[in-house]
């Protein structure tokens, strides 16, 4: 996971945190993925985007933490959006029924699937 520094535009008083996740999102690694996301520590009104693109793998207890990441960035006055889903992560949203759950980089409620 990596969380690359994001400078403050002062023409907008929102941050963008990015998380890159990579890997396996499973039993094994949900809970320090999740330790992770909490870790950084986002002001009221910033976004936080997880980025998906490199994730190879995510069973229900990776689901489970996406949820908990949501509500716990929801709590703190900000907002919680996925980026670049990679094809395992789109198919287990998909099954789920979790494609709109998520708001997506960009503003989009749902991924473009094959699109």
């Amino acid at each position: 996971m990596t969380i690359p520094a994001n400078p403050v535009d002062p023409a907008v008083s929102v941050r963008v945190r990015r998380v890159a996740l990579s890997g396996e999102i499973d039993v094994a690694t949900a809970p320090k993925v999740l330790a992770d996301v909490i870790a950084v520590d986002p002001s009221p009104g910033d976004v936080v985007t997880l980025d998906l693109g490199d994730v190879e793998f995510i069973d229900s207890r990776g689901v489970v933490m996406l949820l908990k990441a949501q509500t716990y960035i929801d709590g703190m006055g900000c907002q919680l959006t996925l980026a670049n889903p990679s094809d395992p992560v789109k198919r287990v949203l998909e099954v789920l029924g979790l494609t709109e759950q998520f708001p997506f980089e960009g503003g989009d409620r749902r991924f473009a699937a094959g699109h």
